[in-house]
C-alpha cells in the first residue's frame, strides 16, 4: 500500500517537472528578449543620438501582423536587436515594425523628437505607450499629406513625450519599397539648427541652379544653339530630383497635384533623358560616336519606359530597381562614350568627365552614410547638393567649352575657305567663258527638251489640262455637264484577230485608229482612250461646247463613212457606234503614268449604246436624240434592254437633214 502511494507520488512528482519545463521553455526566451531590450538613455549632455544599433525590429515581408498582434506583444519574441548606425534592407516592399525604450535620466527640459531620415519612405507610425497601458499613434511618411503631419519638415519627425525621469516604451511601424534608413533622437533646439543648415544649403544649390537655368536660357535665345536648351532641361529636371529626394516637394504635393506623392519613381525616367540628350549634344555623338545612339535607344529606352509603365500600375519597388540600375547604368555607359571621345582628340569632353566623377564621388560618400559604413553628419549628409551643384558647375564649363571649340573650328573654316575661294578666284574666272558657252548650248538644248515634252503632254492631255498640271503640278477633277460621249467597238474582233498575225492586227487597228483620230480632233472632240478595240472620245470639255451633241453625231459618220469605204478597200472590220448625252466628271487620275479620263454613268450609258448598236450602225440615246432630232435624221427603234439599265428608248441615226455648218 505504502509503495502504491510512493509510486504514485513519483509519477505525480514527475508530471509536475515535466510541465515546469514547458513553461520555462515557453517563458524564459521571452523574459531573454525583454530582459535584453537596451533603454535608451537621454542625457542632457546629448543634443543628438544615432539609436539605429540599439533598437529592434521585425521584418514583416507579407505585412501579415496587425498593430494589436504587434503591440500586445505576441511577437516580441521574434523581434531582433540591429548592430548597424543604419537600417538597410534595400528594395522590398514591406513593413518593418521596431521596438525600442527611452530614458530621461537627467532632470532636462528640452524636447526630444524621433527622426527617420529617408524621404521617401511610404509610411510611418510612431505608437507611443502611456503609463495607463493605451497607446498614442502619430502618423507620417511620403504618402501623408503635408498638412497632415504634425512636423512641418522635409523629413519624418515625431514627437517624444517625455517627462523628467521617465521610461517611455515606442513602437515604429515603416512601411515603404525602398527600406535604407537612420533613425536618430535628438533635440528639438538642434533639430531646429541642422534643418536650418540643410534649408541654407539646399536654397543655395536651388539659386545656383535657377541662375545656371537663366543664364543659359537668355544664351538661348540670343545664339538660338540647340545644346543650350538640352541644358536648361537636364538642370530644371535635377532641381526638381533634388528637392523631390531631400522632401522638398512635398510642400506642393497638395491638391491637383497630390497624385504625384505616389508617382516620384516617374521622375527619374525623364531625368535620365534629358541627361542622354544633353550628353549626346554636347559630346556631339553623331560626329564622334554614331554607334552609341543606336545603343542608348534599344537598351535604354524600353528601361525607361518599363520605369514609367511600373510607377504607373503602382508597382514602385520594381520602378525603383529599374530607376537605380538604369540611373547607375546609363551613366556608366555615358562616362565610358565621354573617356572613348575624349581620348580620340574631343577637349570639351575632360569638363564632363570631371562632372561625372564628382557626382559619382558624392553619390558613392552618400549612400555609404546610409549604409551605416560612414557617418552620417552635416557634411556628408549634404554631399548629393555639392555634387549635384559642382556637376552642372562643371557641365557649363564643358558647354562653353564645346562653344568655344565650335568657334574655332567655325574659323579655321573660314579661314580655310576664303584662302580656297581666292585659289579658285582666277580659276573660276577663267572658265567663265567656257560656262557661258556650255550655259547657252544646254539652254537650247533644254528648250527643245522643252518643247518635246511639252507636245507630248499635249498629246496625252487637253491644252487645258496640261497648263494647269505644269503650273501646280496637279489638276482637279471636275464636273461637266453638257457633254456627249462616243464608244466604238470593232464586231467580232476575236474572231477576226485569230485570223491574223499579231503584226498584221495591230497595224490595222492603228490604221483606223489613227483616221478616228484626225476626225475627232478636227471636229472638235477630245480622245479619251482606247480599250482594246475600243475608242472613246467626248464632246463639251474641257471647254464647254453648246454643239456637243451635234459635232459627235458629225464625227460618229465620219467614222462610220470611213469605215464602210475602207471595208471596201480591203479592211478587216465592221464599226460599232454609241452615243450618250449627259454630265460626267473628268480629270487626271494616278501620279505615274497618268491619264486623263471621265467617270460617270453617262460613260456607262455610252457603253450600253455601243454594245445594242448594230454592225456600220450608230445608235443614240433618247437623251441624245432630243437634243439633235431637229437636224438629223434618225430611225427609232423602240426599247430595247440594256445592260442594268432596264429598257431604253433608242436610235439610229441616219444622216444630217440639211448641210451642217458645225465646224
Amino acid at each position: 500500500m505504502n509503495r502504491s502511494v510512493e509510486f504514485k507520488n513519483i509519477k505525480s512528482l514527475k508530471r509536475i517537472g515535466i510541465r515546469f519545463v514547458h513553461i520555462c521553455l515557453l517563458i524564459i526566451p521571452s523574459l531573454w528578449c525583454i530582459g535584453s531590450e537596451g533603454v535608451i538613455h537621454l542625457t542632457d549632455s546629448v543634443k543628438e543620438l544615432n539609436i539605429s544599433s540599439e533598437i529592434y525590429y521585425l521584418k514583416d515581408i507579407k505585412s501579415e501582423f496587425s498593430p494589436a498582434e504587434v503591440l500586445s506583444g505576441r511577437q516580441d519574441h521574434r523581434f531582433i536587436r540591429n548592430s548597424t548606425n543604419s537600417f538597410s534592407f534595400g528594395n522590398l516592399r514591406a513593413t518593418i515594425w521596431h521596438k525600442f525604450k527611452i530614458s530621461k535620466t537627467d532632470a532636462i527640459h528640452s524636447k526630444w523628437l524621433l527622426v527617420v531620415d529617408n524621404h521617401h519612405l511610404d509610411s510611418l507610425t510612431l505608437f507611443t505607450r502611456s503609463k495607463s497601458g493605451a497607446y498614442h499613434i502619430e502618423r507620417s511618411g511620403r504618402l501623408t499629406s503635408f498638412k497632415d503631419r504634425k512636423f512641418k519638415y522635409n523629413t519624418f519627425v515625431f514627437d517624444l513625450p517625455l517627462s523628467q525621469l521617465d521610461t517611455q516604451f515606442y513602437y515604429l511601424k515603416i512601411s515603404s519599397y525602398v527600406l535604407n534608413y537612420p533613425i536618430q533622437v535628438i533635440r528639438y533646439d538642434r533639430f531646429t539648427e541642422l534643418q536650418m543648415s540643410r534649408s541654407i544649403i539646399m536654397g543655395g544649390l536651388i539659386g545656383f541652379l535657377l541662375m545656371i537655368v537663366l543664364y543659359n536660357l537668355f544664351i538661348y535665345y540670343s545664339e538660338r544653339d540647340k545644346n543650350y536648351l538640352f541644358y536648361i532641361a537636364y538642370v530644371a529636371l535635377t532641381i526638381l530630383k533634388i528637392t523631390d529626394m531631400k522632401g522638398y516637394m512635398d510642400i506642393l504635393y497638395q491638391g491637383p497635384f497630390s497624385f504625384m506623392r505616389s508617382h516620384t519613381p516617374g521622375i527619374t525616367p525623364f531625368l535620365g533623358l534629358a541627361m542622354i540628350l544633353f550628353t549626346m549634344h554636347i559630346l556631339d555623338f553623331r560626329k564622334n560616336l554614331p554607334f552609341a545612339i543606336k545603343w542608348l535607344i534599344f537598351l535604354f529606352g524600353p528601361m525607361m519606359l518599363s520605369a514609367l509603365f511600373f510607377d504607373v500600375v503602382n508597382l514602385k519597388i520594381y520602378s525603383s530597381v529599374i530607376n537605380q540600375f538604369g540611373t547607375l547604368a546609363v551613366t556608366i555607359f555615358l562616362y565610358g562614350c565621354a573617356i572613348k571621345i575624349y581620348r580620340d582628340g574631343y577637349r570639351p569632353a575632360r569638363y564632363y568627365i570631371i562632372a561625372v566623377s564628382a557626382l559619382f564621388l558624392s553619390i558613392s560618400i552618400y549612400t555609404l552614410c546610409l549604409f551605416g559604413v560612414i557617418p552620417l553628419n552635416s557634411v556628408t549628409d549634404n554631399l548629393i547638393e555639392v555634387g549635384s551643384g559642382l556637376e552642372m558647375l562643371l557641365f557649363s564649363l564643358a558647354l562653353a567649352d564645346k562653344i568655344r571649340e565650335y568657334k574655332r573650328a567655325k574659323n579655321q573654316a573660314e579661314k580655310e575657305l576664303l584662302k580656297t575661294l581666292q585659289q579658285n578666284e582666277e580659276l573660276i574666272l577663267n572658265q567663265n567663258k567656257v560656262l557661258e558657252i556650255k550655259v547657252a548650248e544646254r539652254t537650247k538644248d533644254l528648250i527643245e527638251e522643252k518643247e518635246k515634252s511639252d507636245k507630248l503632254l499635249l498629246n496625252i492631255l487637253p491644252s487645258e489640262i496640261a497648263e494647269e498640271l505644269k503650273k501646280s503640278g496637279q489638276s482637279q477633277a471636275r464636273m461637266y455637264d453638257y457633254t456627249s460621249v462616243l464608244f466604238t467597238d470593232f464586231v467580232n474582233f476575236t474572231g477576226v484577230s485569230e485570223k491574223f498575225s499579231p503584226t498584221e492586227l495591230v497595224h490595222e487597228i492603228n490604221h483606223c485608229f489613227t483616221a478616228f483620230d484626225n476626225i475627232v480632233g478636227r471636229i472638235g472632240l477630245e480622245k479619251i482612250k482606247t480599250i482594246g478595240d475600243a475608242y472613246l472620245a467626248v464632246c463639251g470639255l474641257p471647254l464647254v461646247d453648246n454643239d456637243h451633241a451635234i459635232k459627235t453625231i458629225k464625227a460618229a459618220l465620219e467614222i462610220r463613212d470611213f469605215m464602210e469605204e475602207y471595208r471596201k478597200q480591203g479592211g478587216l472590220f465592221e464599226i460599232r457606234i454609241g452615243i450618250h448625252s449627259g454630265p460626267l466628271v473628268a480629270g487626271i487620275i494616278g501620279v505615274k503614268k497618268f491619264a486623263y479620263d471621265i467617270w460617270g454613268d453617262t460613260v456607262n450609258t455610252a457603253a450600253r449604246m455601243e454594245q445594242s448598236s448594230e454592225a456600220g450602225k450608230i445608235n443614240i440615246s433618247d437623251t441624245t436624240f432630243e437634243l439633235i432630232h431637229d437636224r438629223v435624221a434618225c430611225v427609232h427603234r423602240g426599247k430595247i434592254t440594256a445592260k442594268n439599265k432596264g429598257e431604253m428608248d433608242m436610235y439610229f441615226v441616219q444622216a444630217l437633214k440639211a448641210l451642217d455648218d458645225v465646224a
